[in-house]
């Protein structure tokens, strides 16, 4: 026996499912080169009591197993794999699941399908939803569209985040960089000669023309102070009212005005102004609804 390579404790602390496959793995061969493996099974069961160290001992006493389960080394085994494997899925999955933030290169749908997938391990149960609603909106680099988002208030729920990505994706060719960028280089363009005359004082402005200093009154579009010309909300659909060129906390449709509650789409908004109207279900595949309101799917 003095060749055999004597085994360490099983550590309690730390990443336990990591220890658990070390000391098993270990455990075997020790088993196996000294020759316990061909014992009796109480002589086994003894073994490895004796191997696993006090602390796991102590844990040992506290499984809920039968008379019959402690004389298998089987079952034994198996009470210290689920102990040590689902400690580890808790706390580790939920670890990473609320340090998960959006990367420069994932779109705002492989983030969100990125934690429901994260959300599966976690075991949050009734508040799934909502934690990775939070999550993602906590995750999200737009600030602007996090902003949009947190004007929803309580209201704002998993489902209609799915909707409301689903119509961004749908409104696309409206928010690009391109389009925005050369609109902006057209306005800004055309008034450069004024603002140079202005600028190096040949003339004095006049009224009601802005030039590049900063604004003194918060825009009415996107409720922030800014350059003339130089907007951020330019080109971006109003997520209450889904039109351009403005921010939902700077809508100037009011909640009172909207239809409510759609039968489509399940949001606020003006008569016959529905953001489902053409749009393709994605569980039924027909048009004119989102999948929140899917008869098939509610049926």
């Amino acid at each position: 026996m003095d060749y055999v390579k004597k085994v360490n404790n099983l550590c309690l602390i730390g990443n336990l499912s990591e220890n658990w496959r070390r000391f098993k793995q270990n455990y075997d061969i020790f088993e196996e080169a000294a020759g316990i493996h061909n014992q009796t099974e109480n002589k086994r069961i003894a073994s490895f009591l004796n191997t696993i160290g006090e602390e796991a001992l102590e844990l040992y006493n506290t499984f809920d197993l039968s008379a019959k389960d402690r004389k298998s080394l089987a079952k034994i085994r198996n009470a210290f794999e689920k102990h040590c494997t689902t400690k580890k899925r808790i706390v580790y999955e939920r670890f990473k699941f609320f340090s998960h933030r959006q990367s420069e290169t994932d779109s705002l749908k492989s983030f969100l399908s990125d934690l429901t997938k994260m959300a599966a391990s976690c075991e949050f149960k009734d508040q799934e939803s909502s934690l990775i609603r939070d999550q993602f909106l906590m995750g999200i680099l737009n600030k602007d569209m996090q902003a949009e988002l947190l004007t929803f208030e309580d209201d704002l729920n998993f489902d209609k985040i799915v909707e409301l990505l689903e119509l961004l994706g749908v409104a696309k060719h409206y928010q690009q960089k391109d389009m925005a960028t050369s609109s902006t280089d057209v306005v800004t363009d055309a008034l450069q000669p004024m603002k140079s005359v202005v600028e190096s004082g040949a003339v004095k402005a006049p009224e009601g023309v802005k030039t590049d200093r900063q604004a003194d009154k918060n825009c009415k579009r996107c409720n922030s102070r800014h350059k003339y010309g130089h907007c951020p909300a330019f080109g971006k659909n109003c997520l209450k009212c889904f039109q351009l060129h403005h921010f939902a906390v700077c809508c100037p449709v009011k909640v009172d005005n909207f239809k409510t509650p759609c039968s489509k789409c399940n949001q606020k908004h003006p008569f016959r102004n529905c953001p489902a109207f053409g749009k393709r279900c994605v569980f039924c595949h027909q048009i004119n609804h989102f999948a929140v309101n899917c008869p098939k799917r509610l049926g």
